[in-house]
């Protein structure tokens, strides 16, 4: 009912909500070098009209959602990263305090941030907190949240790599795969197999070569070519050939894979 209010009564709203999907389409593709001309171009939507309280905060916790991935992204500036997520929370939640994270309710877009303040906090603080806050925002998603979720699935079953604990990564891996497909999903399914192969070669599974080809193939119809590169680019590095089945030290592989769902 808001999004319909929104959509009719809100001047610019229409306007608004195209350039969110534009934006939304870039950090599914790992396109954020673009991403400072749109959110200028938000800021003159922003500033176009007088908005009512709800929809000012709404547009807003947006505009500081994407300032903050710019600047983890592409500036590398993880503390005001931080701070900007922080704000896109204060929004909604003046109270909010990331250390007592827990005591909050959230929308499903409040998870979202939450996911990316822990993301954070993986390069600022600790991979163990991180993971902690990850499995809070699985439990606190709305089951009918799917692509969030499998963000959130995704990024766990990354976190469990950095950890060492590569059943788990697996684990996690094949619950987003499951979600995928029960749901027709096709956004997040050839980054969560790209997660599985990696945890399958560390398992030593011999089939990791098939679920890293899977992944290539996923990329290559989703027109997803930057993570595409990235993946092929770690595995030539490590000579792992995607087209063959190579017996190779496990100690040789370790992958420095970054690319986190936003």
């Amino acid at each position: 009912l808001n999004q319909l209010l929104l959509n009719y009564r809100i001047p610019n709203y229409d306007e608004f909500n195209k350039l969110k999907n534009k934006i939304e389409c870039k950090i599914e593709n790992g396109n954020y070098f673009n991403l400072e001309n749109d959110l200028k171009y938000m800021k003159k939507i922003l500033d176009k009209q007088n908005l009512n309280n709800y929809a000012y905060k709404l547009m807003h916790q947006f505009y500081y959602f994407v300032e903050a991935i710019i600047l983890k992204k592409i500036y590398k500036d993880y503390e005001k990263s931080l701070s900007k997520l922080i704000f896109a929370m204060k929004v909604m939640t003046p109270k909010f305090n990331q250390i007592k994270y827990k005591e909050f309710v959230y929308c499903d877009f409040e998870i979202r941030i939450l996911m990316n303040i822990a993301l954070l906090f993986s390069e600022l603080e600790s991979v163990e907190k991180c993971q902690e806050m990850l499995l809070f925002c699985l439990n606190s998603i709305n089951s009918d949240e799917i692509n969030i979720k499998l963000k959130i699935l995704y990024n766990i079953s990354y976190t469990f790599h950095k950890m060492n604990m590569h059943s788990k990564a697996l684990y996690f891996a094949n619950e987003g795969i499951k979600l995928c497909i029960e749901n027709n999903k096709l956004n997040c399914l050839a980054h969560l197999y790209s997660r599985k192969g990696i945890a399958q070669y560390f398992l030593r599974d011999e089939t990791y070569i098939t679920s890293l080809r899977t992944a290539i193939n996923l990329y290559n119809i989703t027109n997803q070519d930057n993570f595409k590169k990235l993946l092929i680019k770690f595995c030539k590095i490590y000579k792992i050939d995607t087209t063959k089945q190579l017996n190779r030290s496990i100690d040789n592989f370790k992958t420095k894979m970054t690319n986190n769902r936003l």
